[in-house]
């Protein structure tokens, strides 16, 4: 038998050659995605901290309320809780020294 006749055809080569190409594409967006998908998360992670950190405020500022409501026997409710916004952004707004 000669070497030719062991020897896959060269179209049988060039099949199997983009075979391996293919596969290695595939692996290769695989990888790709898996590493987008990893970002998104830490992503993720980091946007549920501000809503934990937010969320955590915003009932600070409820609490701080709902005590100084129950302390507050005959003040109108509504105009201390106006008062008590208007001093709140008058403070965030003022620059601190």
């Amino acid at each position: 038998m000669s070497q030719t006749e062991h020897e896959p055809p060269a179209q049988e080569r060039a099949r199997e050659e983009r075979a391996r190409e293919e596969r290695a594409r595939e692996e290769r967006a695989r990888e790709e995605r898996a590493r987008e998908e990893r970002a998104q998360q830490s992503a993720h992670r980091s946007d549920v901290r501000e809503l934990l950190v937010d969320g955590v405020v915003e009932l600070r500022k409820r609490g701080e309320l709902a005590t100084r409501r129950a302390d507050a026997g005959d003040v109108d409710h509504l105009e201390a809780m106006a008062r008590l916004a208007a001093q709140r952004v008058a403070a965030e707004a003022r620059p601190c020294a």
